[in-house]
């Protein structure tokens, strides 16, 4: 489908993906640490509200640009675009090196705290550097990619990972060390224009 030249865009979303293989072990993680992961699929093969996937760039433009404008034409590094006119796969290892949290606002603007594996890849870390290179602007310019496992965990599990007195600390330890260093492929590398 050929889109308007008159067409704003808001902003461009860069991902990459993961291969179905790697829905099996995030599930896993997930469950060992006593959570619902929110992302991937579930045991049926139902989509739960996003794949697992890693955000590149989350670039929201000041103000809506025109589809034909050079910030909307930035390509994937397989060549895919905004109107995704090519989306060749792409597999690269990203390796996982952690556990983490953020404080977020959910969709409501309501704060919760995100839950994640810590990944690092030098292609992940080369596409925003090259994103940013091209001009797209960022809300985050530290880059801290990650694979988000729920945004909806508590207060008292991120104590109890955190807070090496707590007495669930060690077996929480023993999961992290057991999956750091794992690599996992990514399946695609995707961008969109932002809603």
């Amino acid at each position: 489908m050929l889109q308007s030249k008159s067409k704003l865009i808001k902003g461009i979303y860069l991902a990459v993906d993961y291969h179905p293989n790697i829905n099996f072990i995030l599930n896993r993680i997930a469950k060992e640490f006593g959570i619902e992961p929110e992302n991937g699929y579930d045991q049926e093969g139902n989509l739960r509200e996003y794949k697992y996937h890693t955000t590149i760039l989350y670039s929201k433009f000041p103000r809506p640009l025109p589809i034909d404008s050079k910030l909307c034409q930035f390509q994937t590094k397989s060549g895919s675009d905004i109107s995704q006119t090519r989306k060749p796969k792409i597999s690269v290892p990203v390796r996982i090196t952690g556990f983490d949290f953020f404080d977020i606002k959910d969709k409501n603007n309501k704060p919760g705290i995100n839950f994640h594996v810590k990944v690092d890849s030098p292609f992940l870390r080369s596409e925003f550097r090259r994103g940013r290179a091209f001009g797209l602007p960022t809300d985050y310019p530290t880059y801290n990619p990650h694979i988000t496992l729920s945004n909806t965990v508590s207060k008292e599990f991120r104590d109890k990972l955190k807070n090496a007195s707590n007495p669930d600390y060690k077996k929480y330890k023993a999961i992290v060390s057991k999956y750091v260093g794992t690599v996992l492929y990514t399946n695609d590398e995707y961008i969109e224009e932002l809603d």
